[in-house]
């Protein structure tokens, strides 16, 4: 069941998309602090999604000392897939929004609840945006990448500039999908909606 849902996601994700690249509208200042314009191209390709796989286990996430929120368009790189079709690549669109320190709390509680995904679930074969939530503690900026199509699957990234989501090196990480809590993504939308 989940390969026909993947098969079935890649397929609207090959024939969804336009294949006009978007305009970015965020400053390269806001976007150098906060999010990267464009999601680092995982490794295979994997249409440009990431992997597949689910996770083996769940994250150990620190609390953030803050966090942004950032939207992401797919635009077509031109790049052929080791599958078939083109390769889709996600582009910054809008300013990236700062979540308010005093809901950063409730962030920490909607990350505690992200699980390893059921293996027989079934996902919509749509495609929209991609989220990135960025936390910031310490020196580390940690990326959650949250697909707003599908299954909503959740990849984790320890540098969001240079390393794919779900590709993760961090050892309190973990690689592949996640599954986010119910209500998770309109929840984080609710925290930076004006």
């Amino acid at each position: 069941m989940r390969y026909l849902a993947t098969a079935v996601l890649a397929a609207a994700v090959l024939a969804g998309c336009s294949t006009a690249a978007p305009e970015p509208s965020a400053s390269p200042s806001a976007i150098a602090a906060t999010c990267p314009e464009t999601l680092v191209e995982p490794d295979p390709v994997e249409h440009g999604l990431g992997p597949f796989e689910e996770a083996t286990g769940t994250p150990s996430l620190p609390e953030p000392e803050a966090a942004w929120w950032c939207t992401y368009s797919a635009l077509d790189t031109a790049t052929p897939d080791p599958d078939g079709g083109v390769a889709y690549g996600w582009r910054l669109q809008g300013e990236p929004a700062t979540i308010a320190a005093d809901d950063l709390a409730a962030v920490s509680d909607l990350l505690d609840g992200l699980e390893i995904p059921d293996p027989m679930r079934a996902c919509t074969a749509d495609l929209g945006p991609r989220h990135l939530l960025v936390l910031a503690s310490g020196s580390a900026r940690i990326g959650v990448a949250i697909d707003a199509f599908g299954c909503h699957d959740v990849r984790l990234t320890d540098d969001p500039w240079s390393v794919a989501p779900g590709e993760t090196t961090d050892p309190d990480l973990v690689t592949g999908v996640l599954s986010p809590p119910d209500g998770m993504l309109a929840a984080l939308n609710g925290l930076v909606a004006p």
